[in-house]
């Protein structure tokens, strides 16, 4: 089992950012910090800390609803690095309905996560949406 705990600042602090508009993409990404701990029961993660990605690491592309830079992500991984966090690729999908990975999503996100995994293996890295 792993439960994910996020403060509740934390957790509205997230959603106001990623609710904001950008002048080109259509949603918002950004990057959460976490630690964990193992119980006897499994994994607890802890978000800690989160960094939106800056307008201008934006790619335009109408083909998907947000594309970043490969400096949003090095910043990410220096971020894991210096803080020796896990590290979650953080998007909201603002629409009714269950949410789930779009087709999207299951293509680029995952490599980015295997390249936090191999940077800080004994960290919990992931996708939050």
């Amino acid at each position: 089992m792993i439960a994910l705990k996020i403060p509740q600042a934390l957790f509205f602090r997230m959603r106001q950012d990623l609710a904001r508009a950008h002048p080109f993409a259509a949603e918002r990404v950004g990057f959460a910090f976490a630690r964990h701990t193992r119980t006897d029961g499994g994994v607890i993660v802890f978000l800690q800390d989160y960094a939106p990605v800056p307008d201008e690491q934006y790619v335009e592309d109408a083909t998907v609803g947000a594309r970043i830079n490969a400096t949003a992500i090095r910043q990410a991984m220096q971020t894991s690095l210096d803080k020796d966090a896990g590290c979650f690729h953080v998007h909201h999908h603002p629409h009714p309905g269950p949410t789930g990975l779009s087709r999207t999503d299951k293509q680029g996100i995952p490599p980015i996560i295997l390249s936090l995994t191999q940077l800080k293996p004994q960290q919990t890295h992931g996708i939050l949406i």
